[in-house]
């Protein structure tokens, strides 16, 4: 599959300015790499003060900010971004979320969050996500099942272009699983696999209240297979 080339309507990674902000210097060092790597511009700072004066000099487009520091922690940059007139996409940093941590932050106006240590592709996602108008505008997750990795590959690359985590499986138990106890924003499966095809493993997620409506998604090289047996949404409760 070829890189989808940037246009004038469609801005490119080195167009977006990312500041990350941490009191560790290897870890705020280590997490920069990262964003430079994915192909944004990357700045760095080891204290929530340093970051508001970087920020007043020249805005940036997205802010990573850890939870805990010494001089200002990450709810207090946050409070300060968000209170200008511009205010930029603030993702907070953290080496622990509680079950509640994600209503948590984004009850304090957060656009996001990460959980050290930084997973790269999720941070690539994240960023999308938040900074390309055509993506949806916040954190989304899927789980993509296919027997054939390099279907998983295509699935993933195309899906993180968008700005959507993807989480992979070759076995339906393992994603079922998964599913459970980490409901995504959407799941693709193969309809042809060698232990759960694609229609039981739909039925099985309906089954979880948590997922009654999060979207479907089945794949198949064969398109009469779906005709026979397809009936309809009730077929999946």
């Amino acid at each position: 599959m070829s890189e989808e080339k940037p246009t004038q309507s469609t801005p490119s990674t080195k167009d977006f300015r990312v500041l990350v902000v941490d009191d560790q210097e290897d870890v705020v060092r280590a997490i920069a790499q990262l964003v430079a790597k994915k192909g944004f511009r990357a700045a760095m700072t080891t204290s929530g003060q340093s970051a508001l004066r970087q920020f007043a000099k020249k805005p940036f487009d997205l802010v990573l900010a850890d939870l805990s520091m010494p001089d200002m922690n990450g709810w207090q940059v946050l409070e300060k971004l968000k209170a200008l007139k511009n205010p930029p996409k603030v993702v907070i940093m953290t080496e622990y979320v509680p079950q509640e941590g994600e209503s948590i932050l984004f009850d304090r106006k957060a656009d996001g969050y990460l959980v050290k240590p930084i997973d790269a592709d999720r941070l690539d996602a994240t960023l999308r996500a938040l900074l390309f108008k055509h993506n949806l505008g916040r954190p989304t997750e899927a789980v993509a099942l296919d027997d054939d990795p390099s279907v998983l590959t295509v699935i993933q690359k195309t899906l993180t272009r968008r700005g959507i985590f993807v989480t992979t499986f070759t076995e339906g138990t393992l994603a079922l699983n998964h599913i459970k106890k980490n409901p995504p924003d959407l799941v693709i499966s193969d309809l042809n696999m060698p232990t759960m095809d694609g229609f039981q493993a739909a039925r099985q997620i309906r089954q979880n209240p948590d997922c009654n409506a999060v979207p479907i998604l089945i794949l198949t090289a064969d398109p009469s297979r779906p005709g026979r047996m397809w009936h309809g949404p009730s077929n999946l409760a």
